[in-house]
């Protein structure tokens, strides 16, 4: 309980009177001050799939990739992704925030392996796969998902839909204060 609260730090917290919890799945839900709930309950199931049948730019859906992308994402994503099941918590922010503040309000949630974020990812884009409306934001805002680099490094991974390019944008940005503005929307497990 003490970890799903967000450490020592979310029970003070908690105990202050900031964080409210009701009883979901056994162990609670943090109802979040500056997050916005939309969704607890994102299923995403994949069967296994080859990383060369994604994450090309050449077919219906276009992938377009920063450097960091590129070099700390991309090139670590294995040439076979296990199938992988989970749900999803979708937040979005109610105001401006950095990654330690959102982290933190979300009980700071375990980041995505490589793996799993490729998995998820194309789950979600297959069912947006031109920037129709779906589960991820087609208005240029930023979905963001926390995912751990293979030296143990958490980074944000910046996903979004350019219209101008007519594909999905993917950026990977190191955790230093960073703020996202207001309506963004963030992603982590259930």
């Amino acid at each position: 309980i003490v970890n799903k609260l967000g450490g020592m730090d979310g029970v003070d917290r908690f105990l202050r009177g900031e964080l409210v919890v009701s009883a979901v799945n056994g162990l609670g839900r943090l109802m979040l001050r500056n997050l916005k709930l939309i969704s607890d309950s994102i299923q995403i199931s994949i069967y296994p799939f080859l990383k060369e049948s994604f994450w090309k730019n050449d077919g219906l859906v276009r992938l377009w990739f920063s450097d960091n992308f590129r070099a700390w994402i991309l090139t670590s994503i294995p040439e076979e992704i296990s199938g992988f099941e989970c749900k999803l918590i979708q937040v979005q922010l109610k105001k401006s925030m950095n990654d330690s503040e959102i982290r933190n309000e979300l009980g700071n949630p375990e980041p995505f392996t490589i793996s799993e974020f490729s998995a998820i990812v194309r789950h979600l884009v297959d069912q947006q796969p031109t920037g129709q409306q779906g589960t991820l934001l087609t208005n240029g805002f930023a979905n963001i998902f926390y995912v751990e680099l293979e030296d143990e490094r958490v980074v944000a991974v910046r996903v979004l839909w350019d219209a101008g390019l007519h594909g999905w944008f993917f950026n990977a940005l190191d955790l230093v204060d960073y703020r996202w503005l207001d309506v963004r929307c963030v992603f982590s497990r259930s």
